[in-house]
């Protein structure tokens, strides 16, 4: 995980900051440890965070930030407390929202990723689980996709005292505002293995994108699966699914989206007006194992 923040941002000291003490990333992946403790994350029924198994985490502050980033292969999660107290939520992928979103459930596909401030009480704990996703499929496809599942994800034991936190603002960051006067749409058809109608062939270039052009792309998938779709070094502005206005979970910068089977999701985007590469400083947080969750 890169974290990248805004220094200069007007919300970032009113937000849960100090890295591994109120600011954490939770990295989640299923998977199987074998004997030499080595991770198979191709898939399995062990469920890790930050590379721990049972991991706990020991909060200090009134409230933590939770850098929720789902790294499965193909693993959807339903984020929640165990108690059904709200997560606030306050960024998705691309940064911080406009403004926080109170919900009780936070859906990740793989790939995706949401930040959220949880508020605790001295002495508590509280189990941040994912409970059984609604894929959009049939019970038949729910079954054998994991939309049946429920995993204990991280406990959050708090302090018998805890530092006070500020509110968080009820304005976060500008909405997307994209112009997309006399942009050129495209569409992409998911279906099994293939978009368009093709299949991934790494030597055939498919579509050129003009730098610096603002396109409203129109993602449609066409068959019984789920999929989820990302776009690499670009963020973009979701318009609509299903034909509705994006809830607000979705109001942000973000890369990637689920799409339910017959489900069409459309956006806009705009590409870099230069071509850049940067290496943002990465840091990692480890947890204790091993302590028993409520």
């Amino acid at each position: 995980m890169f974290i990248v923040d805004d220094p200069d941002s007007e919300v970032a000291d009113a937000l849960p900051h100090d890295y591994g003490v109120d600011d954490v990333p939770v990295i989640v992946q299923d998977g199987n440890v074998d004997d030499g403790g080595l991770l198979e994350a191709d898939g399995g029924d062990q469920l890790l965070v930050n590379g721990t198994l049972g991991p706990y985490l020991d909060i200090t502050t009134e409230r933590v930030r939770l850098r929720l980033l789902n790294a499965s292969v193909e693993r959807v999660y339903d984020f929640g407390l165990s108690d059904d107290r709200p997560l606030v939520m306050i960024g998705s992928d691309g940064g911080l929202l406009p403004e926080p979103v109170e919900t009780s459930r936070v859906r990740l596909s793989p790939g995706e990723r949401a930040e959220v401030v949880v508020q605790m009480s001295p002495g508590e704990d509280v189990v941040l689980r994912s409970y059984p996703p609604d894929l959009g499929t049939n019970a038949f496809v729910d079954r054998f996709n994991g939309g049946q599942d429920e995993f204990d994800v991280l406990q959050l034991s708090a302090a018998d005292t805890l530092t006070p936190s500020p509110d968080v603002p009820a304005r976060l960051a500008p909405a997307p505002d994209l112009d997309v006067e006399d942009a050129k749409e495209r569409t992409f058809v998911m279906q099994g293995r293939s978009i368009n109608g093709r299949s991934m062939d790494m030597s055939r270039i498919d579509a050129v994108i003009e730098l610096g052009a603002t396109e409203v792309w129109e993602v449609r998938n066409t068959d019984g699966e789920y999929h989820n779709f990302h776009a690499h070094d670009v963020q973009f502005q979701v318009l609509s699914v299903d034909g509705e206005p994006p809830p607000r979970e979705l109001s942000g910068w973000k890369d990637t989206v689920y799409l339910r089977p017959g489900g069409t999701v459309r956006w806009r985007r705009s590409s870099p007006t230069t071509r850049t590469r940067t290496r943002p400083t990465c840091s990692t947080a480890t947890f204790c194992s091993t302590r028993t969750t409520a």
